[in-house]
C-alpha cells in the first residue's frame, strides 16, 4: 500500500551461556579454574530468564532494530568479581555490581529499555 509504512522490531538478544538447572551443581568445580570460564566473563543465564526476556522484549513496544545482552546478574564464581578480574585483567578498573560475585556483563540496556531482570540464580535452586 502507497504511503503505509510497517514497523516492525527486530531484538538481538545475545545470551550469555544458558546452562540448565542440573548443571548448576558443577558451578563449583569452576572455583578450580576461573580461566575456563574467561571466554564469556564468567557469566551463564538461567534458562528460564531467557524466556522472560524473550516475552518482555516481544511484548515491548519497541520498534526497530536493537541489541541488548541477556545474562544473569550474578557470575558462575563464589570468589568475588573484583577479585578475578584484577587476576585476569589487572589493567581494568572495577566499578562494583549489586553484591561481591557480580556478572561482568551488563544487562542494564535491557532493564532499561524493556525491564528485563533475571528472576534465578545458581546461588538459590
Amino acid at each position: 500500500m502507497q504511503g503505509c509504512v510497517e514497523a516492525t522490531l527486530r531484538a538481538g538478544l545475545r545470551f550469555s551461556n544458558v546452562m540448565e538447572t542440573w548443571e548448576y551443581e558443577h558451578f563449583p568445580a569452576f572455583e578450580k579454574n576461573p580461566a575456563g570460564r574467561k571466554f564469556n566473563f564468567l557469566g551463564y543465564l538461567d534458562p528460564r530468564d531467557s524466556a522472560l526476556a524473550i516475552r518482555r522484549a516481544l511484548s515491548s513496544s519497541l520498534m526497530g532494530a536493537h541489541a541488548f545482552v541477556i545474562a544473569s546478574e550474578d557470575s558462575v564464581m563464589t570468589r568475588p568479581t573484583k577479585q578475578l578480574l584484577q587476576g585476569f585483567f589487572p589493567q581494568v578498573s572495577y566499578m562494583s555490581g549489586k553484591h561481591a560475585n557480580a556478572s561482568l556483563l551488563s544487562i542494564e540496556r535491557a532493564r532499561r529499555v524493556f525491564g528485563f531482570a533475571p528472576r534465578y540464580t545458581w546461588h538459590r535452586v
